[in-house]
């Protein structure tokens, strides 16, 4: 898999057991299921003497359910973490999910339409755990150190989820158009600058610093855990004591380098 240059990160980085311990405390409920997107559906109006009702062209029974596209999103998300998009077959899909392709056509007519709202999904998942993980917190400090346990437990709960939204960002082709941003992640981004800043933990310019740093930490944090290169849970304990001021001495004043004049 080869990225794209330039590409722009939509997400940190988009996905239950207990934390390890050491986590910082916040709210463990798990978030509410998030309405997958439909594709839209081409609709036509049944001859006169039948109702006069609008139905979908093929509808299979059934297959109108928020239920069913979550059902369809979740076998993707399996199967596109496993094979990556151009490996993978909407027929793979619709097996995993054991349902007929006429069902999974209702939903998401082209195998990219599907790619586009299982990623969306991924991502709106992943921030609506981020989002419980610093409910309770106000610091920015606190915030960043509750977002680095909670993407190291998805990683270890949520495997498939971390990986796909991993491989969807390197392997995406951006000719075919940007991977979206969902709002969610627009906003705890901002929400996390605009309260650090109102709060004095950082200035105005130095926004865009602290949100690269926030991105680099996520998805650095999965490359190791997803790759199998490394412990990430060391990874997460030291950005949590680098961000805390705990890591590393207090810096020592810079010696001149002059010799002390002889007596």
């Amino acid at each position: 898999m080869v990225a794209s240059a330039g590409r722009p990160i939509g997400s940190p980085s988009p996905l239950l057991t207990t934390a390890p311990s050491g986590d910082p405390p916040h709210d463990r409920r798990p978030s509410g299921l998030v309405e997958p997107p439909a594709a839209p559906e081409a609709v036509v109006t049944e001859p006169a003497g039948v109702g006069g009702r609008a139905r979908s062209v093929g509808r299979p029974a059934d297959s109108d359910s928020a239920a069913t596209r979550l059902h369809l999103l979740h076998a993707a998300i399996g199967c596109f973490a496993k094979r990556g998009l151009a490996r993978t077959t909407l027929r793979d899909i619709s097996g995993a999910a054991g349902l007929t392709p006429g069902t999974l056509y209702h939903h998401y007519p082209t195998k990219e339409a599907l790619y586009v709202a299982a990623y969306r999904w991924s991502v709106e998942e992943m921030y609506g755990q981020y989002e419980q993980a610093v409910v309770h917190l106000s610091g920015v400090r606190d915030r960043l150190v509750a977002v680095l346990y909670e993407d190291l437990r998805l990683m270890r709960t949520r495997p498939e989820l971390m990986d796909f939204v991993l491989r969807a960002w390197v392997e995406h082709d951006d000719t075919s158009g940007p991977l979206p941003i969902p709002d969610a992640v627009l906003r705890f981004v901002d929400r996390l600058a605009a309260d650090a800043i109102r709060a004095g933990e950082i200035d105005e310019d130095q926004r865009a610093q602290l949100l690269s740093v926030y991105r680099a930490m996520l998805w650095g944090v999965a490359a190791i855990s997803l790759t199998g290169r490394g412990n990430a849970e060391p990874t997460v304990e030291g950005f949590a004591q680098l961000i805390r001021g705990t890591l590393l001495a207090p810096e020592r004043p810079a010696r001149s380098g002059r010799r002390p004049a002889s007596e």
